[in-house]
């Protein structure tokens, strides 16, 4: 009995319980998986249990616990310190602009926001999307165009050659139409000298006859008919006088 208790207090004074969480947590999670690992005994063949080994072990956990308690406690502390300038920051918003009652009402907002940019987001890729569209009608409806204007320039240049060889061939016909009104206003001057010396020839005949002026002064051919007769009646005079003095 004594052999034992010395066996159970050498144990007692070589386990060694770290302070350190990290290790802890590891050295837990090793032992789980040696425990898992060791070959499981008959009831009949299992060693004894020894009480104070029990006290140890629980004491042992105990410690482990706590220490992860404390980890956890730190690890949350940290946390909390981290984020509390988020949430004095929140606090401050609500109290300056009035439009907040709660942090809550600000997340739901935020929420709101996000749904929103969402939305505007979508309607976004679908105007770009109709953009881009309408931007390839553009493109092929520009092309069409320019095909359309590049042959009614051609058309036009034609066009234009036609009219450069209208308006030669009207300026010619226009100096031939100048000329012919020079000659045409030549000939009516002509043609008044003619009809005044016929009306005053026919005049001086009448005179010389002592006939009155029957004929118009407008009727140039009863006139010229007139002067015609009195020129042969002339001739006929002179010819019969020309004989007469021959004798």
């Amino acid at each position: 009995m004594a052999t034992v208790q010395e066996e159970i207090k050498n144990f007692v004074q070589r386990a060694t319980i770290t302070t350190n969480s990290q290790e802890a947590v590891t050295e837990y999670f090793l032992s789980k998986q040696q425990d898992r690992n060791i070959k499981k005994y008959p009831e009949w063949d299992k060693p004894r249990v020894y009480p104070a080994l029990e006290v140890v072990r629980a004491h042992s956990e105990d410690i482990f616990f706590s220490c992860y308690m404390n980890d956890v406690r730190d690890r949350m502390r940290k946390h909390v310190a981290e984020y509390k300038k988020y949430q004095d920051y929140l606090d401050m918003v609500i109290i300056e602009t009035g439009e907040f009652n709660s942090i809550s009402e600000i997340f739901n907002r935020y929420e709101t926001l996000i749904e929103a940019r969402s939305i505007l987001s979508e309607h976004q890729d679908k105007n770009l999307e109709l953009l881009e569209e309408k931007g390839t009608e553009m493109h092929h409806m520009t092309e069409s165009k320019s095909q359309k204007i590049m042959t009614l320039n051609n058309k036009l240049a034609q066009l234009q050659a036609r009219r450069d060889r209208a308006e030669v061939q009207a300026r010619k016909w226009e100096t031939i139409v100048a000329e012919i009104k020079v000659i045409a206003a030549e000939k009516n001057l002509e043609h008044t000298q003619v009809k005044t010396c016929c009306w005053n020839l026919y005049q001086q005949i009448c005179k010389r006859k002592e006939i009155p002026v029957t004929v118009s002064k407008d009727d140039v051919e009863q006139q010229l008919d007139y002067i015609k007769r009195t020129i042969l009646e002339l001739k006929r005079i002179m010819k019969v006088a020309k004989k007469h003095a021959t004798k």
